[in-house]
């Protein structure tokens, strides 16, 4: 289980006025306590490039998946799930009533549990950008990025810290978090962003 994730903590790799909160009218579809206290207390890293992309009407309202896109297209059971970003090329959504975590895939059909929670996700998002400096060449400091630069080991030391905190995140070979550290240990070569 991954330490619990507050706001100074995201607030140390993410910048100011980066992470987005939700008030309770804007969680109208989420009956799961824990998840409505962190969007409405932490919140979540609001992006528009990188490893997780936010749409920027999310602070202002959340989309089931149904209405998003999918329509009736949307996975059994899944319809009323909550659209919440892209993570790397896979787009996650929320179960409003348990807190669950899931992938949606953009390359196969159905979905699979990515996270126990909103907690978990933001810890693994914290770590990665932690991280950040040694394996993205879009790292904007170019001095600390010449620094540390070590795709591989940054790879390696994400997958050691968060494959025992979270295992669902990489049982799914195809799992955004797989493909981000594949990606992230050559430092993104050849990656059409």
């Amino acid at each position: 289980m991954p330490p619990t994730v507050t706001r100074d903590m995201l607030e140390s790799v993410f910048p100011p006025g980066a992470l987005v909160t939700l008030d309770d009218p804007a969680m109208d579809l989420i009956t799961h306590g824990p998840t409505r206290e962190f969007l409405r207390n932490v919140g979540l890293p609001l992006q528009e490039s990188g490893l997780f992309v936010m749409d920027p009407e999310f602070p202002a309202h959340m989309s089931t998946i149904h209405d998003w896109y999918l329509g009736d297209d949307a996975p059994p059971g899944a319809a009323d799930f909550l659209y919440v970003a892209q993570l790397h090329y896979d787009h996650v959504v929320l179960d409003g009533v348990s807190g669950r975590v899931w992938a949606l895939p953009e390359a196969e059909p159905g979905l699979f549990p990515l996270h126990k929670d909103l907690g978990s996700l933001a810890y693994f998002l914290w770590a990665a950008e932690r991280e950040r400096h040694a394996y993205d060449p879009q790292f904007p400091d170019a001095a600390e990025r010449a620094a540390h630069w070590d795709p591989r080991g940054a790879a390696d030391r994400l997958l050691a810290e968060l494959r025992p905190l979270e295992p669902m995140a990489f049982e799914n070979e195809n799992s955004p978090w797989s493909q981000f550290l594949q990606d992230a240990s050559k430092g993104f070569d050849g990656i059409a962003g």
